[in-house]
C-alpha cells in the first residue's frame, strides 16, 4: 500500500492508499502513527484486517459494503451515526437488490413522512449513494443512480446589522464575549461550546479546531474584535474552556428571555447566517465564504451567493472601475 505523509495532500495523518484484494483502499491512519515506520505497520494492520472481505464479484450485504466503505474512507462522526441508522434497515439485504425504492421507505421509516427533504437526504440518499458507488466501484454490484427528495432553494436567516449590534451593545461578560464570536466567527454553537482556549492562537489571530459535523480539524481566522474581545476576557482561572456553558440548553437559559426583552427574534445559528450574508454583501468570493465558515461543501455557501442587485452592482463597479473617457 501507498502511504501519504501528513499535508501532502491536506491530509493532517499519515493515510494508506491501494488496493486490497482488488478493492481500493484509502484511510488515515489517525494521530498516533508519527513515523514512517509505524505508517508501515499500522498499514499492514489495515491490510490483514480487509484481507477477509468477500472477493470482487461475491454476493454482499449492505452491512458487508458499509464495513469495507468505512475502512476505505474515514467517516466524520455524524456521517457515522447516519449510515449506522440506515444499517439497521438495510443491513441484510444484497447491495445488488437495492433500489431506489429501499432507500426511500428506509428514510420514510427512519424520519417519519413529515420528514424535511433535506434530513432524508443528507441521512440516507447521500449516505446510501456513498457506500453502493464504493460497491460498485469494487464490483459487487452495478452502479445504480439515485435520485434525492425535492427540497426547497436554501434560505438565509441573517439579522439585520443593527439588531446584531443592539444584542452585542447590551450583553456583558461571557454573554458578549459568546455574541461577539457568533456573529464574528458564524461557528455552529456546538463547536462553539468546544472551544477551549488552547486552540486559540491569539497572536497569529486564528483558532484550530474539529468541526463537528465534518470531522475535520480546520484553522479559522479570527475577526480583529473577536481577537481583542478574548484578550480582554482572558483565560478562566483553571478552566479550558472559553464559554462556561455545556450545551444548548445553557445558552438557551439566558438568551431566550434577552431577546424577548429586547424584542428581536434571535437563535445562534443565525448569526452564521448574518456572517454568510454580510461576507457574500462585501464582495467576499464563494471560495473565502466557505473557508470562514468551514463549509466542505460549495452548495452549504452557495444559498449566500444571492443575486442582490446592489452586490451585483458593486462588483461590477470593482472590476471596471470605469467605462469610456
Amino acid at each position: 500500500m501507498q502511504l501519504i505523509p501528513p499535508g501532502a495532500r491536506r491530509n493532517k495523518h499519515w493515510t494508506a492508499r491501494g488496493s486490497v484484494e482488488g478493492r481500493l483502499v484509502e484511510r488515515s491512519l489517525g494521530p498516533d502513527v508519527r513515523t514512517k515506520a509505524d505508517a508501515q505497520r499500522a498499514a499492514r494492520a489495515l491490510e490483514l484486517r480487509l484481507q477477509g472481505a468477500p472477493r470482487p464479484g461475491a454476493p454482499l450485504t449492505f452491512d458487508q459494503a458499509c464495513e469495507l466503505f468505512a475502512a476505505f474512507k474515514q467517516q466524520s462522526p455524524q456521517n457515522l451515526a447516519w449510515l449506522n441508522r440506515l444499517r439497521r434497515i438495510l443491513g441484510p439485504k444484497r447491495v445488488d437488490a437495492i433500489r431506489q425504492v429501499d432507500l426511500v421507505e428506509a428514510a420514510r421509516a427512519l424520519y417519519g413522512p413529515a420528514a424535511h427533504p433535506a434530513t432524508m437526504n443528507r441521512a440516507v440518499i447521500q449516505r446510501g449513494a456513498a457506500v453502493l458507488h464504493y460497491a460498485a466501484e469494487n464490483g459487487y454490484c452495478p452502479y445504480l443512480r439515485l435520485k434525492g427528495f425535492h427540497e426547497a432553494p436554501a434560505t438565509t436567516r441573517a439579522l439585520a446589522p443593527e439588531l446584531a449590534a443592539t444584542l452585542i451593545r447590551r450583553a456583558a461578560g461571557a454573554q458578549r464575549l459568546f455574541l461577539i464570536w457568533s456573529f464574528g466567527q458564524g461557528t455552529r454553537v456546538s463547536d462553539t461550546l468546544r472551544l477551549r482556549w488552547e486552540m486559540l492562537d491569539l497572536g497569529a489571530g486564528t483558532a484550530t479546531f474539529t468541526v463537528a459535523k465534518t470531522g475535520r480539524e480546520r484553522t479559522f481566522a479570527l475577526h480583529p474584535d473577536v481577537t481583542d474581545a478574548l484578550r480582554a476576557a482572558g483565560p478562566g482561572a483553571g478552566a479550558g474552556y472559553v464559554f462556561p456553558w455545556r450545551d444548548r440548553t445553557g445558552v438557551y437559559h439566558w438568551l431566550r428571555p434577552y431577546c424577548a426583552a429586547l424584542g428581536i427574534r434571535f437563535t445562534p445559528h443565525m448569526a452564521r447566517h448574518t456572517l454568510g450574508t454580510a461576507l457574500n454583501a462585501s464582495g467576499a468570493g464563494l471560495r473565502t465564504i466557505m473557508e470562514a465558515l468551514g463549509h466542505d461543501s460549495v452548495r452549504s455557501s452557495m444559498r449566500y451567493q444571492s443575486a442582490n442587485v446592489d452586490v451585483v452592482r458593486g462588483a461590477l463597479s470593482r472590476a471596471i472601475p470605469k467605462l469610456g473617457g
